[in-house]
């Protein structure tokens, strides 16, 4: 019973605690973000991003690999920027408990193998301005996913943006990719409705377990 009970209490914490990062898997395309990067092909040249399903529609020297999602959807594909605090990403306003430590999480990927691109999270909480809380440089390799996460706190506000900002400013290499933006309650507490239903799950296993033990006598 202790691992069923674990396992329900998980699953309705984490369904009560994600927030909905708008287009944050970029399945919409180039929609519900803005970027201080130019929108064409990476080929371009440095501070413009593109998003594909494929790095290597946007530039020919970029390794070819599928998104995180499903390996055949879309993802950003940016050639990184020469300018300090050019965020390649900013979501739109994203709804959020006052009071409650927040995860922002997403995975990045080396679009080339030179100068991997480091990528200062940053939070704007309301009408505030965006704040790094972490940075997370990409490990060596091409079209390899990694997972990077980094955690704050909402103090008094309700709504923040979310940001990415690449520190390296190499002319050469530094070029990335992004997919699956996340925003998740930390220590989620589970919502009434997902306790009605654990709760309805218990007494179904409950009455389960009484008629085994009626057959059993």
């Amino acid at each position: 019973m202790k691992p069923l009970l674990c396992s329900l209490a998980l699953v309705a914490a984490s369904t009560a605690g994600a927030a909905t990062v708008p287009n944050g898997d970029f399945s919409g395309g180039n929609s519900g973000f803005t970027s201080d990067y130019s929108f064409g092909p990476a080929v371009t040249g440095s501070q413009y991003y593109d998003v594909q399903a494929n790095a290597q529609t946007s530039h020919p020297s970029y390794v070819s690999f599928g998104d995180h999602t499903t390996g055949t959807g879309l993802y950003l594909i940016a050639n990184g920027a020469e300018n300090a605090n050019a965020s390649v990403y900013r979501s739109a306003s994203i709804a959020v408990l006052a009071g409650t430590t927040y995860s922002f999480g997403a995975f990045l990927a080396n679009a080339y193998p030179d100068s991997p691109a480091s990528i200062d999270f940053r939070v704007a909480l309301g009408a505030g301005p965006a704040t790094s809380i972490g940075s997370f440089t990409i490990p060596v390799g091409s079209g390899i996913w990694n997972s990077a996460a980094q955690t704050f706190f909402t103090g008094a506000a309700t709504s923040v943006f979310l940001s990415f900002v690449d520190l390296n400013l190499a002319p050469g290499g530094n070029d990335f990719a992004i997919d699956d933006i996340t925003l998740t309650q930390v220590n989620a507490v589970p919502e009434p409705a997902m306790w009605s239903m654990m709760i309805v799950g218990l007494g179904l296993v409950g009455a389960g377990l009484r008629r085994r033990a009626a057959v059993a006598a």
